[in-house]
């Protein structure tokens, strides 16, 4: 799967020392064809500056090719104020992110941020890294658990939030294999014991 074309864009704008301001050319959004040149791993900013001379989007090649030079930035990248960037952290993560990488996913598996479509992401990211390192599936429970949003009044965010719960629900029987069920109504008491009956060991 392509990265979205948006995320040229997100990829170059801030985080000064790993990216250069720059315009790319849309005719090569979406392009998976690195450039010649020096090796993509050396570096961001040698890739990026390979990737202008060949006006071959950097972000897109990283992630699809080189999602270990991704990860080893993550951090850094997250930080960046720019979902579609954190989507495509997301997506490295999830292929070679370590136990490490749960830590720096962990502040965006945010309860209260439960209209931003990114705390799925997250969260799905996060038992993918946990299918791989095994002895970190507490940790990740731990964080998920903690995931579950708070219910709210008005209807509509309260869909929002219930589509979230359910994500975080449903990412939780995937990672321990078992389900302690979902509530038919989704309310304080009931979140309250859905969290304890997902900290029971």
């Amino acid at each position: 799967m392509r990265v979205p074309s948006l995320l040229l864009a997100a990829a170059v704008l801030v985080t000064p020392g790993l990216f250069a301001p720059v315009a790319i050319a849309p005719a090569f959004a979406g392009s998976d064809t690195p450039p010649e040149g020096p090796p993509w791993v050396r570096s961001l900013v040698e890739a990026q500056e390979a990737a202008l001379r060949k006006k071959v989007p950097i972000f897109v090649y990283l992630t699809e090719k080189k999602p270990a030079v991704v990860v080893a930035h993550a951090e850094t990248l997250l930080a960046v104020p720019n979902d579609p960037l954190r989507y495509a952290v997301c997506q490295a993560l999830a292929r070679c992110g370590n136990a490490d990488s749960i830590e720096v996913l962990a502040p965006f598996a945010d309860k209260t941020q439960w209209r931003n479509a990114l705390t799925k992401s997250v969260v799905t990211t996060l038992v993918t890294i946990a299918e791989r390192e095994k002895r970190s599936r507490k940790r990740v429970q731990a964080i998920l658990v903690e995931t579950f949003p708070d219910p709210v009044e008005d209807e509509r965010s309260q869909r929002i939030a219930l589509g979230l719960a359910k994500h975080v629900h449903a990412a939780l029987v995937d990672l321990t294999g078992r389900d302690p069920g979902f509530p038919a109504k989704y309310d304080e008491k009931t979140r309250s014991s859905l969290v304890k009956s997902w900290l029971k060991r």
